[in-house]
């Protein structure tokens, strides 16, 4: 504060020295030798204003830092009473920080490291939170609805019952995270890495898992209704008692998936999926048509029939 108060006197001094110039004919050479001197203190005052902007916004951002690290407490009171500003923590070093139940909705938080940082029950909706590091942070119960978490690492951090309704997930690491009763809802999971992930009882309804991998996830219980796991690998996967209504398997691979109690008659596709011979063996019996389904010229799933006469014969072993 106190060079920001002296910069500006400064400028104010500039601005009398160019009242000064502008009233000294410089015996009689007044107009050439005035117009050099005003473009000069000219310039200082634009590079000056220039730094001092800059030096006001870098001051704005540690200032939120320190009130950050001060405690969730501080902050909230802070973010209450300077509502117009939108924090701004990009690359901030917040590792280990308790920052339970924290205002941080809209938050720029992009490659900001958050490793074994407590964000339990924090609002964190709309943040952006690309490439951000949250290894083994807990964020139990966090809103992080519509939030951009593109490129994050959230290996190994407790996500249960955390909100990710519509979140951008995309291409993340989630491997060995817990997720159990998260809720996924039409978040954008495509090429996330959720190898060993704990999603039981999790919300999945509606959600881009298009060439995920959820190698030995734990999805029992899940609701994955209307999802779409297009060429997802689910090798060994727990899929016991999951809802797969309207879900569309095409080309995921389904090696030593644990099916039980899964009713597959509602799935929208399972063309072209790796599935084991048991499975197989019931899908042909059961369901036929299911492994019949083609995407047609409008976008829509269709019966192949000529495939499904082919499936249906006893000598057919797969593709």
């Amino acid at each position: 504060m106190i060079l920001f108060l002296r910069r500006s006197r400064n400028l104010i001094g500039m601005v009398g020295e160019r009242e000064r110039i502008e009233g000294n004919d410089f015996h009689g050479r007044k107009d050439r030798f005035k117009r050099t001197a005003i473009i000069m203190i000219g310039c200082k005052s634009v590079t000056a204003v220039t730094v001092l902007l800059a030096l006001n916004i870098d001051g704005a951002n540690q200032v939120q830092s320190n009130i950050l690290k001060s405690g969730a407490k501080n902050w909230n009171s802070w973010r209450e009473k300077n509502t117009n500003v939108r924090p701004d923590f990009r690359g901030a070093d917040l590792r280990g920080a308790d920052l339970d139940s924290a205002d941080l909705r809209e938050a720029f938080l992009d490659s900001a490291d958050f490793r074994e940082a407590s964000l339990h029950g924090a609002n964190l909706e709309g943040a952006r939170l690309a490439k951000a590091d949250l290894g083994k942070a807990n964020l139990k119960s966090a809103n992080l609805e519509k939030a951009d978490l593109w490129g994050a690492n959230l290996q190994g951090a407790n996500l249960q019952e955390v909100n990710f309704w519509r979140a951008d997930i995309w291409e993340t690491d989630l491997d060995s995270a817990e997720l159990g009763g998260a809720v996924l809802e039409g978040a954008h999971l495509s090429e996330a890495d959720l190898r060993k992930a704990h999603l039981r009882g999790a919300n999945l309804q509606g959600a881009d898992l298009r060439d995920a991998i959820l190698q030995g996830a734990d999805l029992a219980e899940a609701d994955v209704r209307g999802a779409n796991l297009e060429g997802a690998n689910l090798r060994g996967a727990d899929l016991r008692d999951a809802t797969l209504q309207g879900a569309n398997l095409a080309e995921a691979d389904f090696s030593g998936v644990n099916l039980r109690g899964t009713d597959l008659s509602k799935v929208t596709s399972l063309y072209m999926a790796k599935l084991d011979t048991n499975i197989l063996s019931e899908i042909k019996t059961q369901w036929p048509e299911k492994l019949a389904t083609i995407l047609d010229k409008k976008g829509d799933w269709a019966i192949d029939t000529t495939l499904l006469e082919q499936i249906k014969q006893p000598d057919w072993h797969g593709w």
